[in-house]
């Protein structure tokens, strides 16, 4: 149950091109990078209401204000995913923060506890190998220290009383591995990322002893807020086709995994 907040182009059917041919710029002429750079750049996660979807969302609506195009917006209300901030600390005094991942299929991965202290064990990539390390140590009430494309196998650990997951972020942009940490059931497993560096000494700690870390987390959680479609109208040149109507929509939101 997601909604997506889609950007609405009204257009002029039937009509190449829907602009004089005096205003139309060659299609060599135009940048796709140089576009995609100035709609998304800077931009993270584009849930509905998220900071990202907003920061879009108010550079379409520039773009559409300078065109000159009749234009307007529609506003909606709609729930937005509210995620909390978290951290763990080491017993060493270090902090690193950790973000939460996207809901199950609906549910946040909440820990029972705002404020708590967990066994930390490193679980790899979550293969055979990863597991065959861990025998004979208790993974009950366990974080478990996993690589972000471990794929599914993060999934092996539940059967063993694991509490929640941190995955290192390994650079690997790649939907299959983003979608293999979402699954679409009420289970609600705690899962977060950390960063590439924060990881990497995580798991120099985990190396040296057993970690215990205490653990920081606000729930994450559901608000309704306006939202908007956005939309303008670009006329066409024919008269025979001026009662005519082309709906294009184009979606400003994604279902990113933080």
């Amino acid at each position: 149950m997601f909604f997506h907040k889609p950007l609405l182009i009204v257009l002029a059917a039937a009509v190449l091109p829907l602009l004089p041919a005096a205003t139309a710029a060659p299609a060599a002429d135009f940048n796709v990078a140089a576009e995609w750079e100035a709609l998304f750049g800077g931009v993270a996660g584009r849930l509905p209401g998220a900071p990202g979807n907003l920061e879009v969302e108010r550079r379409i609506a520039a773009r559409f204000q300078a065109s000159g195009l009749e234009h307007g917006d529609m506003v909606f209300t709609a729930p937005s995913f509210v995620p909390g901030k978290a951290a763990i600390t080491l017993d060493s005094g270090a902090t690193y923060p950790i973000m939460p991942l996207h809901p199950t299929l609906f549910r946040p991965g909440n820990f029972k506890q705002k404020s708590f202290r967990a066994l930390l064990r490193d679980g790899g990539r979550g293969a055979e190998p990863d597991l065959g390390r861990l025998s004979g140590q208790s993974l009950q009430g366990a974080i478990v220290l996993l690589d972000f494309d471990c794929g599914e196998e993060w999934q092996r650990f539940l059967r063993f009383g694991v509490i929640g997951f941190i995955f290192i972020d390994t650079n690997n942009d790649s939907h299959s591995q983003a979608a293999a940490k979402i699954f679409g059931t009420e289970v609600a497993a705690p899962r977060y990322l950390i960063g590439t560096e924060d990881g990497a000494a995580l798991r120099r700690a985990l190396a040296e002893t057993a970690t215990t870390v205490r653990v920081d987390a606000e729930p994450s959680r559901w608000e309704n807020r306006d939202l908007r479609n956005l939309w303008a109208i670009v006329p066409g040149n024919d008269g025979e086709l001026a009662d005519e109507v082309l709906l294009i929509t184009a979606p400003i939101d994604s279902n990113c995994v933080v």
